[in-house]
């Protein structure tokens, strides 16, 4: 997987999440994150990283977004051990 294709995933997870009142705030809450801080940040690896970690550590959500997406829950891995390396 590329660097490009690991951050579009992140992006599309950040949307995902950010879809979702009771997910943003799950995010928001266990990431530190304000929600203006959110916004400046949404481009940053470190913060695309943050949200598919977060989908892993719940497998509803995740399942939900790798079928909404059509991915492999791996794909989500992948993506995220890519953008800890940028």
């Amino acid at each position: 997987m590329s660097p490009d294709a690991a951050e579009t995933i992140g992006l599309d997870a950040l949307g995902f999440i950010a879809g979702n009142v009771e997910l943003l705030s799950k995010f928001l809450f266990k990431s530190g994150l304000e929600p203006a801080v959110l916004r400046e940040q949404a481009d940053n690896p470190a913060t695309l990283r943050a949200a598919l970690d977060f989908l892993l550590a719940d497998d509803a959500p995740l399942m939900e977004f790798c079928r909404s997406q059509r991915l492999d829950p791996r794909d989500i891995h992948v993506a995220s051990q890519i953008l800890g390396e940028t």
